[in-house]
């Protein structure tokens, strides 16, 4: 959380127009990352010379490594069930502890994007407090009740993935996904897009 943000007061964001939004990272142990030396309080490594830096590979490090790479939730199966649960567990009793959330009061919502962009692409699980949701991002936004529920069943995620939607998508050309090889390519979203795209607002519902 940014201080400019926060000014120093932590305990108030879930009541603040703008919620609370966290990012949980799973960051491969043999790939140096930035983000990780910057949470560290160490010094970042992008204005390193070119033949310092080692790519950002997660295949690579795979296979010289021998840990499995979590690089989106296609490399989720059964056998993550309990690091799942232990994601969940632990994200929200940080919520609890740091900022006061209240899982009786307050909306807690914890997802995957899928697809994820490039310069994204490792594993990484978003936690929302009392946010506002938008149904562009709801269309590819997989909550880790749904992915766990889905793997304990014996399913494997891509059946997940292509059963939402009839398995398309409409991609932010921000983050470049629809460069991703194999994604269709970019187009400017039609009226009939938008128009399947309503939140789900049942009789007698208001927004606020």
């Amino acid at each position: 959380m940014s201080q400019t943000y926060t000014t120093g007061q932590i305990t108030d964001l879930a009541s603040r127009p703008e919620g609370i939004q966290l990012t949980a990272w799973a960051v491969h142990p043999a790939v140096p990352h930035d983000l990780i030396q910057e949470m560290k309080g160490a010094p970042s490594t992008g204005n390193a010379p070119a033949n310092q830096k080692e790519e950002l590979n997660q295949y690579s490090a795979e296979l010289t490594s021998g840990v499995k790479s979590l690089t989106s939730i296609l490399d989720l199966e059964q056998a993550d069930v309990g690091m799942l649960e232990k994601l969940k567990q632990d994200s929200l009793q940080h919520l609890v502890d740091i900022y006061g959330v209240s899982a009786e009061k307050d909306k807690v919502n914890l997802f995957f994007h899928f697809p994820v962009a490039p310069s994204t692409a490792t594993l990484h699980l978003h936690v929302w407090v009392n946010k506002g949701d938008h149904p562009l991002n709801e269309s590819r936004a997989f909550g880790i009740d749904e992915v766990i529920q889905h793997l304990k069943g014996g399913g494997n995620i891509n059946e997940l993935i292509l059963s939402r939607n009839d398995g398309q998508f409409i991609l932010p050309t921000k983050d470049m996904l629809h460069k991703i090889k194999g994604m269709p390519e970019s187009k400017t979203p039609m009226p009939a897009d938008y128009s399947e795209l309503k939140l789900p607002i049942g009789a007698g519902a208001s927004i606020r």
